[in-house]
């Protein structure tokens, strides 16, 4: 989105970087709305704005009206565990195939202070398990592998 990069990024000067997080989370605010406005209400979804909850991750919950699936079978996921830090490793690469069940949340940057390029996608996997409980994981997938479907049932 250019309204990141023209306007809320930094220069890069040192007090200007320790402000970036706060600009940041200005921004998460800013974006929350926009996908409101523009994605989620012309498609009449009861979901409210988004608005960023923490830091390290603008949004949590995956959309159930928006489905991630690949535009081919070459499409890898990249699947994220958490440590006992708190902290998450992302690593695991996974073949992305048609029949899994994976969730869009947010697109996702490596330095959400830096400039954004919108290239990854943060969705949730939802897999199969053998109780009643689905087991889910947070995954990355390049956004020009994949197509966004939308269920306006939701």
């Amino acid at each position: 989105m250019p309204l990141w990069n023209l306007h809320f990024l930094n220069s890069g000067d040192r007090q200007q970087v320790e402000r970036s997080f706060d600009v940041r989370d200005w921004f998460g605010e800013v974006e929350g709305h926009l996908f409101y406005s523009i994605i989620s209400r012309p498609l009449g979804t009861t979901c409210e704005p988004r608005l960023p909850r923490n830091h390290s991750y603008p949004f949590v919950e995956s959309l159930t009206w928006a489905k991630v699936a690949p535009i081919s079978s070459e499409v890898v996921l990249v699947t994220a565990s958490t440590q006992s830090t708190g902290s998450t490793s992302w690593h695991t690469d996974v073949n992305f195939l048609p029949e899994m069940e994976c969730y869009f949340i947010d697109f996702f940057e490596w330095n959400s202070t830096k400039y954004r390029t919108y290239r990854l996608v943060r969705c949730e996997l939802r897999l199969p398990s053998e109780s009643d409980k689905r087991k889910s994981v947070d995954a990355l997938v390049e956004f020009d592998s994949i197509r966004i479907l939308l269920n306006r049932e939701v």
